[in-house]
């Protein structure tokens, strides 16, 4: 046996020293479990150390290889979990710190950015603002890796720029046209580990934090069974009660920028994305910053979509000339920072330009109550002098408030922490309901200047003794 022993110390010896050549980095969180992944110098069987605390105390192991992935299981929701990796029993990693997502409850902080995997300062500079905040998941809406996807540029263009945050934080890429130029996009397949368990595919898939539930799509190539699949899944998010509802994807569907609108999204998934009231769209593409009006195209008693292009993740920036339906627009890098808690969307964008690095653009609020109250028109589209006529339903014996608007901007409201359209304010009707519906009317100024001009209806239910405030509905319209 001391033979044995003695000839074990000395293969140790000689074996080649084993090294990290990328990672780690954690994916695939859910309530219970998460993964980590990471490769090295040769094959090896790679082990991670994990707890509930800094002191650790259980091994995971996985198999001899390169590439690893190991999933770390049995864990509670919402909960702090502290790693390491080790290589023939010894860490080679300090000991690292990420948190299982929520089985419950809307709240959750991310990240969005895309058009990023280029290698250059400017890229490692927004990947700077991404490393100061703690979020608990990220956007990648596509263009991951510059110029073709290809798989020696992963290092370099991706894991290297954001190994600081991948070590804590899972990202979610959606595949972008320059990712899809090798084999496909086998390498950004072959590199991420997606949540496949409701799609069957990494191209596109759906996962939730709590009862907020996030959709990536593979927008190089709208097909029909994607599109099936999408249907059938915002369908399931409906029936289970998701309170809130993201959607990234690479072609914008709106956007002033130098791609223009990518009319095949906009014809095969706009309209589900409002039939289901997704609540946000983020995309990539055009290098610019954007956020578009609530658009409702499609169904138009529904509550509409915020489109956002956020292409600005250290690719060459491009100019963007605003839209009608842009609400704000700037050519910069940066990276949108979006905190959810409960009923309240809170966005911003943090700029990632040189000498204006971190600081905060274009705020903007949604808050979202559980269901759409209808705003109708009766008489949409008058002239100046005369009224627009509509009703607005909702849930009986609530105090509703009804705010119209003669200007497209947006505009806090002092106290009431969402935001309202317009900065001429018409109240269009105060009421305590105890009927399902209620008309309104509201006279347009008798001035040949409001021609042409939008109307905006932003309609608030304030529920019982709590004066619970809800968004409920948007109806736009338009001065002839």
């Amino acid at each position: 046996m001391r033979n044995l022993v003695l000839v074990l110390i000395v293969l140790q010896h000689l074996l080649p020293a084993q090294t990290l050549t990328r990672g780690p980095s954690v994916w695939e969180h859910g309530p219970s479990s998460f993964l980590v992944a990471f490769r090295t110098s040769s094959q090896v069987q790679g082990q991670i150390e994990w707890g509930p605390t800094e002191a650790l105390g259980n091994i995971s192991s996985g198999i001899a290889t390169q590439d690893h992935a190991i999933r770390i299981t049995g864990l509670l929701p919402d909960h702090l979990y502290w790693y390491r990796v080790r290589l023939l029993g010894a860490p080679v990693t300090p000991v690292l710190r990420t948190r299982t997502f929520a089985s419950v409850g809307s709240d959750v902080s991310f990240f969005v950015l895309g058009d990023c995997g280029s290698g250059t300062a400017d890229q490692f500079r927004v990947a700077s603002l991404v490393h100061s905040w703690d979020w608990d998941l990220g956007l990648l809406p596509g263009d991951i890796v510059y110029d073709d996807g290809a798989s020696q540029d992963f290092d370099p263009h991706f894991f290297v720029p954001y190994g600081p945050a991948l070590c804590s934080t899972p990202f979610f890429p959606a595949l972008g046209n320059h990712d899809v130029q090798t084999q496909n996009g086998q390498p950004f397949l072959d590199a991420f580990y997606l949540p496949p368990a409701n799609s069957g595919s990494e191209r596109w898939y759906s996962f939730d934090h709590g009862r907020v539930h996030f959709i990536g799509l593979d927008s190089t190539n709208t097909s029909s069974s994607q599109t099936a699949w999408l249907h059938a899944d915002l369908a399931s998010a409906r029936a289970n009660d998701a309170e809130w509802i993201f959607v990234s994807l690479h072609h914008a569907p709106y956007t002033s920028g130098y791609h223009g609108r990518s009319q095949w999204v906009y014809q095969n998934w706009c309209p589900i994305f409002e039939e289901f009231e997704v609540d946000v769209v983020f995309t990539g593409h055009d290098h610019h910053y954007e956020r578009t009006a609530v658009m409702r195209d499609y169904h138009p008693n529904k509550r509409g979509v915020v489109y956002f292009v956020v292409g600005t993740g250290g690719g060459t920036i491009y100019s963007a000339t605003p839209e009608p339906y842009t609400a704000f627009a700037q050519s910069k890098w940066g990276a949108l920072k979006v905190d959810v808690r409960g009923p309240v969307f809170r966005s911003v964008f943090l700029d990632g330009s040189v000498s204006t690095l971190g600081q905060q653009l274009d705020p903007y609020t949604i808050v979202r109550g559980p269901a759409t109250a209808a705003l109708r028109a009766t008489s949409p589209s008058p002239q100046p002098g005369q009224s627009f006529d509509g009703a607005f339903d909702g849930p009986t014996g609530v105090f509703q408030l009804l705010f119209a608007s003669l200007h497209p901007d947006y505009v806090p409201v002092p106290g009431l922490g969402v935001v309202h359209l317009g900065s001429l304010d018409f109240l269009a009707g105060s009421l305590i309901g105890s009927t399902q519906s209620e008309a309104f009317s509201l006279v347009i100024p008798n001035q040949p200047a409001f021609a042409g001009t939008s109307i905006f209806f932003q309609g608030f239910t304030l529920h019982g003794p709590s004066l619970r405030l809800q968004l409920t509905d948007l109806l736009p319209a338009r001065v002839r």
